[in-house]
């Protein structure tokens, strides 16, 4: 299978709040057939272990956090030798755990893994129920919401930058026409295959898009 086939064949059922008010706007994927670094998670490297045919990544971008101007999170789905997903993880604010874990029912099929979503946060987890792990999960929502501003990642250094006017302008903004109250009632939300692109793609993209968002909250 090419890389694009592979993505989508694998690709994770994501499930959200009923009440989350964002949607995935992107999902840039890479296929490690060798352990390599990461370049959309500088923070790891990407281990391929004896009997596994790939590691799939999936960066998922969001335009909005609940507390900050756009979002990345990450699932990556081990693929073996013989087809079957062996192993599964995802991200987790800046972490990433284990994703077949404590997971009720881990497979739509086979191939598809549910994940659960952090209302508004996008966190991942392989249980809904884990989040009141969290001791914010709901205040983050709606008392948090904003808080951060623009969010400056290391990885778009020199290409997304903020200002303590501009933090102010994405907080205001957030808080009013975001802020829910989360229910840890999930539902799956299908993510279209349109919005599936290689990595590189999506680094080129997100920019752009984060600049879009940013003119249009400061020309209000």
């Amino acid at each position: 299978m090419t890389d694009s086939e592979l993505a989508r064949r694998y690709r994770p059922w994501f499930h959200f709040d009923v009440a989350e008010p964002f949607s995935v706007d992107g999902v840039g994927y890479t296929v490690f057939r060798k352990t390599m670094r990461s370049d959309s998670f500088p923070k790891r490297s990407v281990i391929v272990r004896s009997g596994v045919e790939c590691v799939i990544e999936y960066a998922v971008y969001f335009d909005y956090d609940i507390q900050h101007l756009y979002d990345l999170e990450h699932v990556w789905i081990s693929v073996g030798n013989d087809g079957r997903v062996v192993d599964a993880e995802a991200s987790f604010h800046g972490r990433y755990l284990k994703a077949l874990v404590l997971n009720p029912m881990p497979f739509h099929d086979g191939t598809h893994l549910n994940i659960y979503s952090q209302p508004g946060k996008h966190a991942f987890m392989p249980s809904g129920e884990l989040f009141r792990l969290v001791p914010d999960w709901f205040e983050c929502c709606n008392i948090g919401a904003g808080e951060a501003g623009l969010l400056a990642m290391e990885l778009f250094s020199g290409r997304i930058s903020t200002s303590e006017s501009i933090d102010r302008s994405v907080r205001a903004y957030i808080r009013e026409k975001f802020a829910f109250e989360p229910t840890l009632e999930f539902e799956q939300r299908p993510v279209s295959e349109d919005l599936y692109m290689p990595w590189e793609y999506l680094f080129e993209e997100i920019p752009r898009r984060v600049e879009t968002q940013l003119q249009m909250i400061l020309s209000r």
